[in-house]
């Protein structure tokens, strides 16, 4: 895809958004099921000092929108002091929840307007920003992934991600597979035709389009096209491979939302972590370790990290 439809792509969605966020958010207040997954997750991943108060918890919500994120974290990590930073494009949305946020105790909450995709096209030299100094535990994209113009720009995006995450922290992501669901794939085929006919912008084509993208409409609004792609695993094998390559590895992926249950496909990528299922194994068999316990030794069979950083072990006798 070139960069001039790419950019008319993006504005699109952006208008849509500045057009719609009242309606928008009304829609979007409660929190998906895939997230408790993901801070399931991240009690198995981070350090106990990030969950307990210690230290801060610091998150970043790109594509926050109205920032229902964040009310959602304090709840599962009360004992956090969470420092949260959403960026989004839109401040409407973001409006919706500043009143809400005020009243979390244990949450200090940040929001950047900013498109985040303006630094990916690489046209500008991005200016320092909270999402790209590494020093995040949680970075979290969900809801976003779709409405992000080519293949070129979606692994860009993911590397920005990766390159938030500090050293022990953990990335979240989520990926619209509506083409999965009857419904929503008849809109979205009926809402690219009509698009055929009723261009959203001057010299709209939807030949140019790449592989599973669409338009869609919203409610009844006539007219309220919005860009969005659909995600195949394929896709995602390729992204987390992109992840792999910045030292980011995949420690869970697994479906969520909807009626269905699953409407997303999540990914969920830690930075020193070597194997999915949030077990580090070493890279080669090391010795036997003994440990003495009562004028006796036994070898360690078995190590495993589980939630609130609590280690099994087993133990064979000797």
């Amino acid at each position: 895809m070139n960069r001039a439809l790419a950019r008319q792509l993006i504005e699109l969605n952006n208008r849509f958004y500045r057009e719609n966020a009242s309606s928008f958010s009304a829609t979007r207040q409660a929190p998906w099921a895939g997230w408790e997954r993901v801070a399931k997750e991240a009690r198995v991943v981070l350090p106990a000092r990030a969950l307990d108060g210690s230290h801060r918890l610091r998150v970043l919500d790109l594509a926050c929108g109205n920032m229902r994120l964040a009310p959602f974290l304090a709840q599962e990590f009360p004992y956090a002091r969470i420092d949260y930073t959403g960026i989004d494009a839109s401040e409407d949305l973001a409006d919706h929840s500043c009143d809400l946020l005020k009243e979390l105790s244990n949450l200090d909450a940040h929001f950047i307007a900013r498109d985040v995709l303006e630094p990916l096209l690489g046209e500008h030299p991005a200016p320092p920003s909270p999402d790209t100094d590494r020093a995040h535990d949680l970075v979290c994209c969900f809801g976003f992934l779709h409405h992000v113009p080519s293949f070129e720009l979606r692994a860009a995006l993911v590397e920005r991600l990766c390159q938030s995450t500090r050293p022990g922290g953990i990335a979240a992501i989520s990926f619209w597979q509506f083409m999965h669901d009857e419904r929503l794939a008849a809109k979205a085929r009926d809402a690219t035709a009509s698009a055929k006919v009723r261009p959203p912008f001057p010299g709209f084509d939807a030949a140019q389009l790449e592989n599973d993208d669409y338009l869609l409409g919203w409610q009844h609004a006539s007219g309220g096209y919005r860009y969005c792609h659909s995600f195949e695993e394929s896709e995602l094998d390729e992204l987390a491979q992109i992840a792999e390559a910045q030292g980011v590895h995949e420690i869970a992926r697994f479906s969520a939302d909807g009626k269905s249950g699953v409407l997303n496909r999540y990914l969920v990528l830690a930075r020193g972590a070597l194997a999915r299922g949030g077990i580090t194994p070493p890279r080669s068999a090391p010795p036997p370790c003994e440990i003495p316990i009562c004028n006796h030794r036994y070898q360690i069979t078995a190590l495993r990290r589980f939630p609130w950083n609590c280690i099994y072990l087993s133990f064979s006798g000797r």
